[in-house]
């Protein structure tokens, strides 16, 4: 929870969910924007600061690596929209760490033997209420389009 008190806020409109690098990106570019309007007047003790409003205030509980996890029941294009926006939301948010990940049970992949197959997702979009993967890094593989990895399971 971030508290103390505030010198200056902006609303930021964010129109599609950006991976975490690229929404991070952002704010630091609004952020510094920020700072340089309103650094002098501060120092000089013309804007005053004010306590935040804490009974808005909101916890967050630590991420760790399994919730990245996403259900293989949201990859189906016929999973429920807000399944699969929730799903590309996460995907989005855990972009960088934990990563996205799914598992894929009972296949193998380029011939070796069958076995339990983690998935991380690196480029996923959603468009008309679908959730689309498009990149993926097989457990042992390289980046692959997620047609490929498709086309390279066994039945």
């Amino acid at each position: 929870m971030d508290h103390g008190p505030i010198i200056a806020q902006k609303e930021v409109t964010v129109n599609e969910w950006p991976t975490y690098e690229d929404f991070e990106a952002q704010m630091a570019h609004e952020g510094g924007q920020l700072l340089a309007q309103v650094l002098s007047e501060w120092v000089a003790g013309k804007i005053k600061d004010r306590e935040q409003d804490h009974s808005r205030s909101t916890y967050a509980k630590k991420i760790i690596k399994e919730d990245g996890l996403i259900d293989t029941a949201v990859l189906n294009p016929n999973a429920p929209t807000e399944k699969a926006y929730a799903a590309f939301r996460k995907i989005q948010a855990f972009h960088q760490w934990p990563t996205a990940y799914f598992f894929v049970e009972n296949a193998a992949f380029k011939n070796s033997p069958t076995k339990k197959m983690r998935v991380k997702i690196t480029k996923a979009s959603f468009k008309d209420g679908r959730l689309a993967i498009e990149k993926v890094i097989p457990e042992g593989s390289k980046e692959m389009d997620y047609g490929d990895f498709l086309k390279g399971l066994k039945s």
